[in-house]
């Protein structure tokens, strides 16, 4: 029986047999990336949202007005929504136009997967290198800052496009090793929301 899989990939079940080595072990290496960002993506909402309870109690009942809780709150969800991105990566969410590609055989929606997140890959490198640009500019690097230095909070946009882009190059690489093997991968599933 196939262990239930969050990549987004299948198991390598549904008639496929087992996935190739490869595959099996980049599956483990993508699922345990995404129990990491799981955790940090909860750290980020647990401080989102605790310190923006402590803001509006200190606020309404205790007549203080902290600013360092602003700062906390925006970069706590400039760090959720990168977390986010690159959980959806790594589940095969993000965004899919499955119309077309479901009129294609399966071997060669495998190829326009693998082509499709490479030019994606290539994005999150512009992603990557922008934001590392980003964090060294003189003005960030002098800014004010009470509790999180803005050259810190800055590394979401790197750190969020290396894991999105580290998710679509594993997936790829699942494909390939699949292809590679003469064997057509699962399909990603598609889930609703």
């Amino acid at each position: 029986m196939a262990s239930e899989d969050t990549s987004g990939h299948g198991s390598g079940g549904g008639g496929h047999g087992v996935d190739p080595p490869i595959a099996a072990a980049l599956r483990r290496f993508d699922s345990g990336l995404g129990v990491i960002e799981t955790a940090a993506v909860a750290l980020s909402l647990a401080a989102l949202v605790g310190v923006g309870l402590y803001q509006f109690i200190a606020v309404h009942f205790l007549g203080r007005n902290d600013t360092w809780p602003y700062e906390v709150i925006r970069y706590a969800v400039f760090f959720t929504a990168m977390g986010g991105a690159a959980l959806a990566a790594q589940r095969s969410s993000l965004i899919n136009m499955d119309v077309v590609t479901r009129l294609l055989k399966p071997r060669t929606r495998t190829v326009l997967r693998v082509a499709t997140s490479m030019f994606a890959l290539g994005t999150c490198l512009l992603l990557l290198k922008g934001g590392l640009d980003v964090r060294a500019l003189p003005v960030v690097q002098e800014a004010e800052y009470e509790v999180v230095p803005a050259a810190l909070a800055l590394l979401a946009l790197p750190v969020g496009g290396l894991l999105i882009g580290v998710h679509l190059l594993t997936h790829a690489l699942i494909d390939i090793s699949y292809l590679v093997a003469g064997r057509t991968p699962p399909e990603p599933e598609q889930k609703v929301h």
